[in-house]
Order: C-alpha cells, then structure tokens, then sequence
C-alpha cells in the first residue's frame, strides 16, 4: 500500500510536473510550424525553355482557285448563210483577223457587183448632166435659153448626184455584208471548240468557234471576310496545281458578296510562268505576323496562352485571340522572351521554376 502524500511531497510532484511541461511546450510549437514551413516553400518545377524567335512559324491559308483565261469569245456569225467552208480546227493557233470560216456568199458579190455597176452609170450620168448645165449657162447668157431651161439642167444635175450617194450607200452596205460573210478571229489566241460545219447554216448569233487567249490569264478564288483580310496582309502567295506552283500577286476583290456563303471572289495575277486556263488547284500564303505552334499553347482559367520564364517563376501571358488546335499569333514585344517548353503543365501564374538540363 502507497504512503500517502504528504505537503511537502505534494509540492515537489507540482513543480516536476511544471518543469516537464516546460520542456515540452517548444517541442509541440515545433511540430505545429513544420507543416507550415512546407507550405510557404514549395519546390521548383524542373523546366526547359526555348527563345520565342526560334520558334516561331509562318502559318500557311489555302483556299480552292482556278486559272481562268481573261479574253474567251464564243464566235457568231453576224449574217445568215451556209457555212461554205470551215478554214481552222480546234487546237490550232491564229492570229488576229486570221479566217475561220467562209460563209456561202455568191448573192451577196451579186449585190455588190451590180451597186458598182449602177454607181458607174450614174456618175458617167453625172459627166453629162454637168456638161449639159455648162451649155445651159452659157446660153443663158448670150440670150439663147431660157431661165426655165437653166433651172431644169440644175436639177437633172443634183437628182443624179443625189442618185450617185444612194448608189454609194447601197455598195457600202453590200461590200460591208460581203466582210460579214467571213467569220474572222478578233484576237490572237487558240481555237478550243468548233461548232460550225461545211453545208451547215449559220444563223446569227449561233456560235461557232471559241477562242482562248491562252497568254492572258488571271487567277480567281472565293474567299470568306477572315480569310480575306489574312489573304491582303499575307505574302508568299503561289497557285498550286498539278504539281507545279505558281507566283502570284493579288489584284482586286470585287465589292460583291455572296449573300449564302458571305464570299467574296479575289483576282490574282500570275507574275511569269502560268498554268493552262482553266486549271484548278490550291491558293496558299502565309501570314505576315509571327505565329507560336499550337502545340506550345496552354489553358488557364478559360484562357490560352503561353509560359514565359521571368527569371526563377513562369509568367503567364494570355492570348485571347488564340484558338485551340491552331497557330497563335505573337505579338512583337515577346520575340525576344523565352517560353517554357517542358513542365508547364503543373505550373501556375508565379510557379517557382528551376531550368533542367534535360533536352
């Protein structure tokens, strides 16, 4: 059985157990603290980095165009007849004013052979009706005729004449018929479809060739508002086609817009060599502004943008005019800033960061 406590044993007990929680007390502070040390304190995120200027990329548009030919004629014949002959066949170059075809025009030469023939009657008419108003003069003025008799030479005179002008005009109009009946090219180019055939009539504004100017050549494509104003700051623009690409130079945008695609249509002109026309391919350029990979674009709170290194944190700089999947568009003034190319998915705005070795 314990003895029990005396006063002076209960005081001892009372101040050990105070110098055992003395002790104690700094141990628990110390337990407390650590927890919190960690916290204000967290490791650096091992990154890379890369200089943005060695990055960047021009990101390449392209757009569905064709090669169109600027000068194409469907030829007609201007006046009926019976396509005597046809003098060209497709494929074949001409020249301007070269024939192409020779309508049937016997009756016409007919018409003009007998306008000329009245036209010399009437000017030898002519001959004697001046003939006859000089003799009518000079008698009139020695008193041997009359001023009927003038007045009549007159007359007989100025109807002849007048006779003589409708002759003209008749030969004028038979002759330009004559021209109309040989169908003749209006400018150099290439023969692509013949329609008119020997025996075949030719009624006017039937066609009857087509012409191709193949030197003349523009290049069209439809493009949408966005892709239009890319297109007019782009550079390097080329016309892919057929495995060969072409230099071209935008021209106009036509003030139109198609009310269901909301396109406009654009007009490119070829600088040096060119396809044949009527080629199809692919319109592309590139932006004039320096582009980020899409790869290298990163989410935070709803925003894309890129992780820059500020020294021993990672800065992040958002792009609100990025898409996700797509080239980012850098502004000047980070060309010569860093981006983080590894690690970056476990960083936030501030991250301490430490540079890795690894490649």
């Amino acid at each position: 059985m314990a003895a029990p406590l005396t006063a002076t044993g209960s005081s001892r007990f009372a101040a050990l157990l105070c110098a055992a929680l003395w002790l104690l007390t700094p141990l628990a502070a110390h337990a407390e603290e650590a927890p919190s040390v960690a916290k204000t304190q967290p490791a650096a995120v091992a990154v890379t980095t890369q200089a943005i200027s060695e990055l960047i990329e021009p990101p390449t548009y392209r757009a569905p165009a064709q090669a169109v030919a600027l000068r194409r004629a469907n030829l007609t014949a201007q006046v009926a007849g019976a396509v005597a002959q046809t003098l060209v066949e497709v494929g074949d170059a001409v020249k301007q004013g070269q024939p192409l075809a020779q309508l049937d025009d016997w009756e016409i030469q007919l018409q003009a052979r007998q306008a000329e023939a009245a036209v010399a009657v009437l000017r030898a008419q002519l001959q004697l009706a001046d003939q006859q108003l000089a003799r009518a003069k000079q008698l009139k003025a020695k008193g041997q005729a009359s001023a009927e008799l003038l007045d009549q030479r007159v007359s007989e005179r100025r109807v002849t004449a007048a006779r003589i002008d409708e002759g003209l005009a008749a030969l004028r109009s038979a002759r330009e018929r004559l021209r109309k009946m040989t169908l003749r090219a209006p400018f150099d180019g290439v023969i692509t479809a013949r329609m008119a055939q020997a025996g075949a009539w030719a009624a006017p504004g039937e066609p009857q060739f087509e012409l191709v100017d193949p030197t003349a050549l523009e290049l069209t494509a439809e493009l949408e508002s966005g892709r239009l104003a890319l297109l007019r700051s782009g550079r390097a623009l080329r016309f892919e086609s057929g495995g060969q690409t072409y230099a071209v130079t935008l021209r106009a945008v036509t003030p139109l817009q198609d009310a269901a695609t909301r396109a406009q249509s654009v007009r490119l002109r070829f600088d040096g060599a060119a396809p044949v026309a009527g080629a199809s391919g692919v319109l592309t350029w590139e932006a004039d502004a320096p582009h980020l990979p899409a790869r290298l674009l990163t989410r935070r709170d709803g925003t894309l943008g890129v992780f820059l290194q500020s020294g021993e944190q990672a800065r992040f700089h958002a792009l609100p005019q990025a898409e996700e999947g797509r080239m980012a568009r850098i502004p000047d003034a980070l060309l010569n800033e860093h981006v983080i190319i590894r690690g970056r998915e476990a960083l936030h705005d501030g991250a301490a960061i430490t540079l890795s070795n690894d490649s």
